[in-house]
């Protein structure tokens, strides 16, 4: 008879996921929704696949460089 491992609760077996999980316990996160140029999304889409990162990581160090 086999075993059903079952995943600790508040883990996620999405990498993007659980790093954006893992970032939450570090610090208060706070969602932001803008509205893009569709030309800017693919853009930075583009840059984020290139650099190997996710959209919302490559956002975040465009905006720490800046601010």
């Amino acid at each position: 008879m086999s075993t059903i491992k079952r995943k600790a609760q508040g883990t996620s077996h999405n990498p993007m996921l659980a790093a954006v999980l893992d970032e939450a316990k570090k610090e208060s996160v706070i969602p932001l929704h803008v509205q893009l140029p569709e030309s800017l999304m693919k853009r930075l889409r583009q840059y984020a696949l290139d650099k190997d990162k996710s959209l919302r990581d490559v956002i975040v160090e465009m905006l720490e460089k800046q601010v």
